[in-house]
């Protein structure tokens, strides 16, 4: 379960709180909602402010967004986001609605060479991938004081791990298309050769 994000009165962003005191902060009237998503209140009265280092872990994957906001002994979020994957056939149909919609006027000069993408264009699915790590990242930034972020956008060649890990070589060039079933006929050879034919 999440904690709630706290802020000062004069806007200065506090250490979370649990969702127990967070209500009855908001029970006594201590505290006033100041924020739905993430869920943040703000302090009605003169408070501390000391700090820890927060930090926002987030693990970039293909379709899902692993975030952690977390100190050095708690973790104040585990969230998941997802990503759209219907990206490229969202744009296909929007193109094929336009494309309809100016047929049908028939006074409309002819256009076809204005169309040219601009240079150092990004794909549509990549383009919102990026802006849904970037929209993550300032929701949390804004309702929690953190220090450092550590984004993980690594991608793993599990061919070439697994080469080193039982042979010690690291795979090159045409390694890649030599790998364990190359020589063989399909999955059912595989497997004969694989089990010895016993």
């Amino acid at each position: 379960m999440n904690d709630v994000f706290v802020t000062a009165l004069d806007g200065t962003k506090l250490m979370p709180t649990s969702r127990y005191k967070a209500r009855k902060l908001l029970r006594a009237g201590k505290a006033v909602i100041a924020c739905h998503m993430p869920f943040a209140i703000r302090l009605t009265y003169e408070s501390g402010k000391e700090k820890q280092p927060v930090e926002l872990c987030m693990d970039t994957g293909s379709e899902h967004t692993g975030v952690s906001v977390k100190s050095g002994k708690h973790e104040y979020v585990h969230a998941q986001y997802d990503n759209l994957t219907d990206e490229k056939q969202r744009h296909a149909s929007q193109r094929m609605y336009r494309r309809t919609r100016r047929n049908r006027l028939r006074y409309r000069k002819k256009r076809f060479n204005n169309r040219k993408k601009p240079e150092g264009r990004t794909a549509p699915s990549i383009e919102h991938k990026k802006d849904n790590h970037v929209r993550i990242i300032e929701m949390y930034a804004k309702a929690c004081p953190i220090t450092r972020i550590v984004l993980e956008a690594g991608q793993f060649d599990t061919a070439a791990m697994q080469a080193v890990e039982e042979t010690g070589e690291i795979l090159q060039g045409t390694d890649y298309q030599h790998g364990k079933k190359h020589g063989l006929a399909n999955l059912r050879e595989a497997v004969f050769a694989r089990d010895r034919h016993t």
